[in-house]
């Protein structure tokens, strides 16, 4: 059975609007989401088309936080590999976070609807943001020589 077309499945175009969110905090609105459908597969691409990675796959079934999840995960394969961009980073850390549904591992109950950006450096994992809410980032400044 083929992966459904964009428009028939009307999660995968919310769940876009989720993660773009996170796109534009962190590179400006000039970088934006798309879905587009290339070799009968959907996949996340920038706004001009291009995409990397894998495609989105969605079952019959899935629930919200699982096409998030999938979404968000597509995006960021795009962002990095089209773009050579670490995103999102921890600003902790300065890792890349991952995706993780909150919950997920031993007490995962699969009742949360909640999926989280984590990041798995030195002394533990934590949750930078909820996917769709990563904060605004300030870049360090270097001083200039005097």
């Amino acid at each position: 059975m083929p992966p459904p077309a964009p428009a028939e499945h009307p999660l995968l175009d919310h769940a876009l609007a989720i993660v773009e969110r996170d796109v534009q905090t962190a590179l400006g609105d000039a970088e934006g989401l798309r879905l587009v459908t290339s070799r009968g597969e959907v996949f996340v691409a920038l706004r001009d088309g291009r995409f990397h990675g894998d495609p989105v796959q969605v079952r019959p079934g899935d629930t919200a936080a699982t096409i998030i999840a999938v979404v968000a995960e597509a995006a960021q394969d795009t962002v990095m590999g089209v773009l050579w961009k670490a995103w999102p980073e921890c600003p902790v850390h300065r890792t890349v976070a991952g995706v993780s549904r909150r919950g997920e591992g031993s007490e995962a109950t699969g009742d949360d609807d909640t999926v989280d950006w984590r990041c798995y450096a030195e002394g533990g994992p934590h949750t930078v943001a909820a996917v769709g809410s990563v904060p605004v980032v300030h870049k360090r400044q270097i001083p200039r020589p005097r």
